[in-house]
């Protein structure tokens, strides 16, 4: 069985969700979340093309980091990565959920028959250092 989880991508102008992602599997925070936290940390999110966009990683808002976000996580293969109606509160026996705002992003845990405990909240950076961190600490209990 899988470690399922749910990341919804949310419009920096009036918060309304533009994207939710179900993974099926690696949804964890040292698998997606890492995952997630690399790829987000190097984005700049903009309001216009400009020509030294070029140069940097950007979004041209968040509907366009939500579409490269997809097509980074499903890299062309099947399965895996779904793209779910984009409501909140769906139980889709998802363990963890990402919610990624312009500046920040959130992360919760679902434990079986528990509710929902928010496990992170912070700029795109901090979830990166995060996620190492859980990490790291996966490892040294396998050693």
């Amino acid at each position: 069985m899988g470690t399922r989880s749910l990341t919804y991508v949310f419009d920096h102008h009036n918060n309304d969700i533009l994207t939710c992602i179900y993974r099926q599997y690696d949804g964890y925070i040292s698998g997606h979340g890492l995952e997630i936290a690399s790829y987000l940390s190097k984005f700049t999110i903009v309001n216009g093309l400009g020509a030294r966009d070029e140069e940097i990683k950007v979004a041209n808002g968040m509907g366009c980091l939500s579409a490269q976000l997809i097509g980074h996580l499903k890299a062309g293969e099947a399965g895996n990565v779904y793209i779910y109606p984009p409501l909140l509160n769906q139980d889709c026996g998802q363990e963890y959920e990402y919610h990624i705002y312009k500046d920040t992003i959130q992360a919760y845990e679902n434990a079986y028959g528990k509710s929902k405990r928010q496990i992170f909240k912070g700029s795109w950076s901090e979830f990166l250092e995060y996620c190492r961190e859980v990490k790291r600490r996966e490892l040294k209990e396998v050693a």
